[in-house]
């Protein structure tokens, strides 16, 4: 998939379909069609019952842009598709802080100049080498112990967002 495009709808998605933010049904590692599964037909029935009255408040625009995504989201290679669905997992994830960063960081690319963002990718290239050099090293010893990571954010208020 082309790099931009990506960049693109992984930068976009967020701001283009204003809905609430659901409540999750499971952790957010499993894939959503496993947890649907899950549901009772009680759960699905309300689960249904409040995406239609959150599909019927949106504008006209947002519908007809949420039927875009999916269709080009339909369309992508599984692969694609696969690094697409955890990039927006990820980003569903990330806390406040950590959007605010990641829509800094956006607003600098924006501005910078197309040579700037060959050496801002250039100096990227050059760090993931020497990581991957680091990890290489490193292969084979015992890691670390790492926490979990910590439990998702709560959800935003229900105020529709345009």
């Amino acid at each position: 998939m082309n790099p931009k495009l990506l960049a693109l709808i992984i930068t976009a998605l967020p701001l283009t379909v204003p809905v609430a933010r659901p409540e999750p049904l499971d952790p957010p590692h499993r894939p959503l069609r496993d947890r649907l599964e899950q549901l009772n037909p009680e759960e699905r029935a309300k689960l249904e019952q409040r995406l239609d009255k959150e599909w019927a408040e949106l504008p006209l625009h947002a519908k007809l842009r949420a039927l875009r995504i999916a269709r080009a989201l339909r369309d992508l290679p599984p692969e694609d598709r696969r690094l697409f669905h955890e990039r927006i997992e990820r980003f569903l994830n990330m806390s406040p802080e950590e959007r605010e960063r990641l829509r800094r960081n956006r607003e600098r690319w924006e501005q910078m100049t197309p040579e700037q963002r060959e050496r801002a990718r250039e100096e990227f290239r050059k760090r993931r080498d020497e990581f991957r050099r680091e990890f290489e090293r490193h292969e084979g010893e015992p890691r670390p112990h790492r926490p979990p990571p910590s439990p998702l954010p709560p959800p935003p208020p229900d105020e529709p967002l345009d």
